[in-house]
């Protein structure tokens, strides 16, 4: 009687189990629904302060296919909530307040050509539910627009669970404004190469001590303009490597001036300074800043625009102190 008993209550408790169990088509089933799907992440850029180092953004999120029934959901993107409302039609939309965004990735030292981010990663969903991102978008928006624009470009690297936005900096205005006129006053200064400094000290000792009154008051002026670094910028750098320069020419001026034991005593002393501005410009350079073989074979091109005007001006005296001696030696023999 037992026995007839038992039978088909274990048949009944295997025949539950069995259907409690999950199949394999159930657990994919249960998968889909947990995944998720953020039709939008949208950044839009209102503000960029790279002197204090953030910039003033508003994130907007929009997400579909959330497996329950709400009326809301917080998205954590970053350390900010950001509360997406139900429209009704299952898809969720949301956007922050305007937030002061950190700016990573601080290369202040490399202006003009400095280079900014901002990481905008979804941490957390309700529920710890998986989600796929489909778009991106970041954008300049506000008041700003225009001068944002103008002054930043922006490029974006996106991953599976954000997006980082890259801000890199316009470099044309601030070639005018700042890179320019210290490049002319380089060549200034090795036009200076072209006049010998025992014939005509006078112009050359005028244009020294003209720049050596113009670039503190330069470098000073330029610092409101200059944004948060760690050392010098790059117009910082050529200021007091211009400084130096200057320096140097006087002291090889005064030298061959008052040296008369070497041959050719002005034009020896002077290219001892163009050749110990350019170690010097080499050795800080590489000391400041970090260069790809790409980037120095940039700068050594970049030297020669500095430093080719007085190479030119020294061959130049060179050979016209060749002919004057020939012509010398040919009078003294007729």
């Amino acid at each position: 009687m037992y026995r007839k008993t038992f039978l088909p209550l274990l048949v009944c408790i295997l025949f539950l189990g069995s259907s409690l169990i999950p199949t394999k088509g159930n657990q994919i089933e249960n998968e889909d629904q947990n995944d998720v799907e953020i039709t939008l992440l949208s950044v839009h850029i209102l503000h960029v302060n790279e002197k204090q180092g953030y910039a003033n953004v508003i994130v907007e999120v929009t997400l579909t296919n959330y497996p329950f029934d709400a009326t809301s959901v917080n998205v954590t993107v970053g350390f900010e909530d950001i509360n997406c409302t139900n429209d009704d039609f299952g898809i969720y939309q949301g956007s922050s307040k305007v937030i002061p965004w950190t700016l990573e990735r601080v290369l202040g030292h490399y202006y003009p050509s400095d280079l900014y981010s901002m990481n905008f990663t979804i941490k957390q969903i309700p529920h710890n539910l998986n989600f796929t991102i489909e778009s991106f978008q970041a954008e300049f928006s506000g008041v700003e627009f225009h001068a944002l624009r103008n002054t930043w470009i922006i490029n974006k690297d996106n991953h599976t669970k954000g997006l980082i936005v890259y801000l890199n900096r316009n470099i044309v205005l601030p070639v005018y404004q700042m890179l320019l006129p210290i490049i002319l006053c380089y060549f200034v200064l090795q036009s200076t190469l072209f006049v010998d400094p025992r014939k005509r000290s006078t112009i050359r000792v005028t244009i020294y001590i003209s720049l050596i009154v113009f670039i503190p008051v330069f470098l000073f002026t330029i610092q409101d303009a200059l944004p948060l670094r760690f050392f010098l910028s790059i117009p910082e750098f050529l200021l007091v490597n211009l400084l130096i320069d200057v320096t140097l020419y006087t002291l090889c001026t005064v030298l061959s001036i008052a040296h008369t034991r070497v041959k050719y005593p002005e034009l020896f002393f002077d290219a001892w300074a163009i050749v110990w501005s350019i170690i010097i410009f080499c050795f800080f350079s590489g000391q400041f800043y970090t260069f790809t073989p790409f980037q120095w074979a940039g700068l050594l091109s970049f030297l020669f625009i500095l430093y080719g005007l007085g190479i030119i001006g020294l061959v130049s005296r060179y050979l016209n102190s060749r002919k004057e001696t020939k012509r010398k030696d040919v009078s003294y023999i007729y």
